[in-house]
């Protein structure tokens, strides 16, 4: 009903079905969700189709307990154990919401005119934090996992990663420079910390967002922090311990910023060796 016809719901009934999903009765099952319980799911439908349906409310009254309750009970439901590919993993199920999140405050902004509303700081920061917490479900999982997927499994993974890069263009319209500077500080740790895997799910997302931000400059600065960094000279070098995915990450990635390296050709030979 929340999902098809959400407008049957008065204040007093969504104000109700609030009540449920953020009392003990909701948080039990949030934390079964979270462990991968499969009966859970129905609760996270609920939990997902009371979002969509309230979301308006969620953007525009941040600082009402509710809205702060609901959105952390959200943000755990993206951040459920498991990799996406897996039998009952949910963050796949989460990608709708944010979706309808980033749309509505997207078309909010563009309504307001040149005055931006009151409340787009913590939007934005709402928005941030699902993108950190999507990043993380984008990362590949380890080999033990992977080699026991049937095609369906690995269909499910590439459709997901396709639906968060769509997602993440959307949300670039209203993060701009702050969601580029986010992924950039995420690549350089994980190539600090020589995590590969991480180091892929960065380049894939910067990839994600080549289209919207490689025609101008205004982005150089940020982009000249990882192009510039030791990434190319690290995939040129014959570590095995690097998997064969980042690298082909990386290629895909380099094919994306043609325009900055024609702007900044003193990034190129390091690219070119690779």
């Amino acid at each position: 009903m929340l999902g098809n016809y959400a407008l049957f719901f008065q204040p007093e009934h969504l104000e109700a079905v609030s009540s449920i999903l953020r009392g003990s009765w909701g948080q039990e099952r949030l934390i079964r969700l979270r462990g991968g319980e499969e009966l859970a799911h129905s609760f996270g439908a609920l939990l997902l189709a009371f979002g969509d349906a309230a979301v308006q409310d969620f953007v525009t009254k941040p600082y009402a307990v509710a809205s702060q309750e609901i959105m952390g009970m959200l943000h755990g439901f993206t951040t459920c154990t498991g990799h996406v590919g897996e039998d009952y993993e949910v963050a796949i199920l989460s990608i709708d919401f944010w979706n309808t999140y980033v749309e509505f405050v997207t078309d909010s902004m563009f309504a307001s005119g040149e005055s931006p509303p009151w409340w787009i700081s913590p939007a934005k920061q709402n928005m941030m934090q699902a993108m950190e917490e999507l990043w993380v479900k984008l990362q590949i999982p380890p080999p033990s996992l992977t080699t026991t997927w049937e095609e369906s499994s690995r269909q499910e993974f590439s459709g997901f990663r396709a639906d968060v890069a769509d997602l993440m263009q959307s949300a670039h319209m209203v993060l701009g420079l702050e969601m580029l500077e986010k992924f950039a500080e995420l690549a350089l740790r994980s190539l600090h910390d020589r995590d590969w895997l991480s180091v892929e799910a960065t380049l894939f997302c910067l990839s994600a967002l080549a289209d919207s931000i490689s025609e101008d400059d205004s982005g150089d600065s940020v982009l000249a922090r990882v192009l510039g960094s030791s990434l190319f000279s690290d995939m040129s070098n014959a570590d095995t311990s690097i998997p064969s995915k980042t690298r082909r990450t990386a290629v895909d990635m380099l094919g994306k910023y043609a325009d900055f390296f024609e702007r900044h050709t003193e990034y190129l030979p390091a690219a070119l060796n690779f």
